[in-house]
């Protein structure tokens, strides 16, 4: 019991290049380098790339390479180099390229998003300029709402130091952004950011943030 039969020996774990089916270790077949399953690769040969659980030869459009796995493009992209907006080489429907700020800008109004479905600009969500499909997932919010960077929803300011599901902490200079939520414990016995300059704010989160990591 606790063992798996492989090449005419009991083995209490299945070696690389295998994996374990009931009481035996079974080899991964090509072009897995190692597997899960018959099916579901883990790692791929030489010159072929991961892509959800299966190998290919170059990554779809709208996900990048990297450690020879295809990871998801930002939802602006439609190739990129990297996670970021900021990382985008071209861009997905509805957006074009600007060559000088190296960004994707939306083709619809302030306010509105592209729908990929009717080809349409239409609304965005309440309170929110600039959002993407389908309209929820908001990048810039209207004054005096904050954007919620985890939510990407727009949220009041709450006036007290207690934050709700309908409001955020924010700096006491409007930015357009919640204050970071790793502070939020910190803050909540007191208003010291309510009389501090917005950088020292800043600098107090960044700290915060990079004791946590």
């Amino acid at each position: 019991k606790g063992y798996h039969f492989q090449g005419g020996y009991c083995v209490p774990t299945c070696p690389l290049k295998t994996f374990q089916l009931n009481t035996r270790c079974e080899s991964c077949q090509y072009p897995c380098e190692t597997c899960i399953n018959l099916t579901s690769c883990l790692t791929c040969s030489e010159k072929l790339y991961l892509f959800n659980d299966q190998c290919v030869e170059k990554c779809p459009n709208g996900y990048y390479l990297k450690n020879k796995q295809c990871f998801k493009c930002n939802p602006l992209c439609d190739t990129c180099s990297g996670p970021s907006e900021d990382d985008c080489q071209s861009c997905t429907i509805g957006f074009i390229f600007n060559d000088k700020q190296k960004k994707c800008l939306s083709t619809c109004p302030n306010g509105n998003f592209f729908d990929k479905d009717d080809k349409l600009c239409k609304l965005c969500t309440d309170n929110c300029l600039e959002c993407l499909y389908p309209g929820s997932y908001c990048r810039q919010c209207s004054y005096p709402m904050s954007l919620n960077e985890s939510t990407h929803q727009c949220l009041s300011c709450c006036t007290t130091n207690v934050t709700t599901t309908d409001c955020c902490q924010c700096p006491s200079v409007w930015t357009g952004l919640c204050l970071h939520p790793l502070s939020l414990s910190s803050i909540h016995s007191s208003v010291w950011w309510l009389q501090s300059p917005i950088q020292k704010v800043r600098d107090r989160f960044s700290e915060l943030d990079h004791r946590r990591q």
